[in-house]
């Protein structure tokens, strides 16, 4: 079983847009709080100090520090030195949560096809052996029965162009 993470989250830019916290921040607060959210997603949690954020991103410590606002940190929680998004957490929750009902729901699935297959296969099996008369088989078949197939099959009086078509074919 191949278990990859999420590729992606989703996300409602109207949602984002309403929060009053996203709504007070400046351009830097903004590129920061999404360049925290995507690491989150990636790594699940972002060191919660300046310097070490700073140093993890790839940026100056005083670009960091300058833009790590409360209005930034109102989207993260802090635990053991380190940020999470408790939203992303929770949807990364939801995805692992919903992959497991399609594989059950696939595996379930798989094990109604079989039972009915093996239902039918037995159906099957019974239906060619009281069937057998519809089978053209010399041996098993009396005089009897091949003088009314052949009856059936050759009656003159049927007027047809498309009947004699078919049974010159």
């Amino acid at each position: 079983m191949q278990k990859r993470k999420p590729p992606a989250f989703q996300e409602y830019p109207a949602e984002m847009l309403a929060k009053r916290e996203f709504k007070l921040m400046n351009l830097h607060e903004k590129g920061l709080l999404y360049l925290m959210r995507l690491e989150c997603w990636v790594n699940k949690s972002i060191p919660s100090q300046p310097s070490l954020l700073a140093k993890y991103l790839g940026f100056n410590d005083t670009e960091v520090s300058a833009a790590l606002t409360e209005n930034v940190k109102s989207f993260f929680s802090e635990e053991f030195g380190n940020f999470r998004s408790i939203e992303l957490d929770n949807y990364k929750d939801h995805l692992e949560e919903r992959r497991l009902k399609q594989s059950e729901g696939g595996k379930n699935g798989v094990r109604i096809k079989r039972e009915k297959n093996h239902n039918q296969g037995n159906f099957k099996h019974t239906y060619q052996v009281s069937s057998r008369s519809l089978v053209k088989n010399s041996q098993a078949q009396t005089s009897t029965e091949k003088t009314n197939q052949e009856q059936s099959i050759n009656r003159d009086d049927l007027d047809d162009d498309w009947v004699r078509e078919y049974d010159s074919a």
